[in-house]
């Protein structure tokens, strides 16, 4: 369903007493996800964001060593989520604002901030500044690509949100700073994540492994961690209906979700502001 249908939906399932799980993004703008999240509070019954990765078996064993204070302090995280000529549904809801809420954050974008924020503990955002993009989606018949998911591109409709998007994030814990596009005239990938402490530093290939730098006895050391397959999307959804049978509260909660909810819409602002926004 587009993301402007999820407070919709959601919300009339729980006011007739279901358990939702409803895929990322919570909502198309944080009013919509704060609406969602009253909903919940008021009607008791279970209400879960599909950020997948917070069951992903190598973002829990990174979190566990951050925790477990192997990277000493995490002072700056980098995040990347770049392709090369890759916007969705072209001319669809992807590219309707006023469907999708936005482009290249709200759809990948999201996926990786909740990864860092769910590692680093969730710290509380002081300070964003933030510029957006749309230079090489318009206009449509212009856009040269191979392939297309959710295409082919139509092209007398609509394509008004980002494809790029770069930010500073100031925060209570590291900062943070990502890159992202769904087109770049680069044409290479980055998915990944860089998580830099003072004792060590990690890099999380997006849906990956990670590897581990840091040093010992005087030498540089890299340490290559690889772990058993897991579905995540399995995983999450098993643990959605355990959930309601134990009344565990997961990490994919709305109150915790809720969080990259509110940073998104502040990334957003300091785009359309081309200015810092203070949270």
């Amino acid at each position: 369903t587009p993301n402007k249908m999820h407070s919709e939906i959601t919300i009339a399932a729980l006011k007739k007493g279901k358990n939702v799980l409803c895929e990322k993004p919570a909502a198309r703008v944080y009013s919509e996800a704060l609406e969602m999240q009253k909903a919940q509070h008021e009607s008791g019954k279970v209400l879960n964001i599909g950020v997948v990765n917070r069951f992903n078996t190598n973002v829990n064993k990174i979190k566990e060593l951050i925790d477990q204070g192997r990277l000493g302090e995490v002072y700056h995280v980098y995040i990347s989520f770049r392709a090369h000529r890759s916007i969705p549904g072209l001319g669809g809801a992807f590219t309707t604002k006023a469907i999708a809420g936005g482009g290249a954050l709200i759809d990948w974008g999201v996926h990786f901030l909740d990864i860092v924020m769910y590692c680093c503990g969730d710290p509380k955002a002081k300070t964003v500044s933030a510029e957006q993009f749309c230079k090489l989606g318009n206009p449509i018949k212009d856009y040269v690509y191979k392939d297309m998911w959710a295409g082919p591109a139509i092209e007398d409709e609509i394509c008004d949100v980002e494809e790029s998007i770069t930010g500073l994030v100031r925060s209570e814990g590291p900062v943070i700073t990502f890159n992202g596009a769904w087109a770049q005239n680069i044409g290479e990938s980055g998915m990944f994540i860089d998580f830099m402490g003072d004792k060590a530093g990690i890099r999380l290939q997006y849906g990956g492994d990670f590897v581990l730098y840091g040093t010992e006895n005087g030498m540089l050391t890299k340490t290559e961690y690889t772990t058993k397959s897991v579905q995540m999307f399995e995983n999450e959804i098993n643990s959605f209906i355990k959930c309601i049978k134990s009344g565990e509260k997961l990490p994919s909660h709305i109150d915790t979700n809720i969080v990259t909810a509110k940073l998104m819409d502040a990334i957003y602002r300091s785009a359309e502001l081309h200015k810092e926004v203070e949270l």
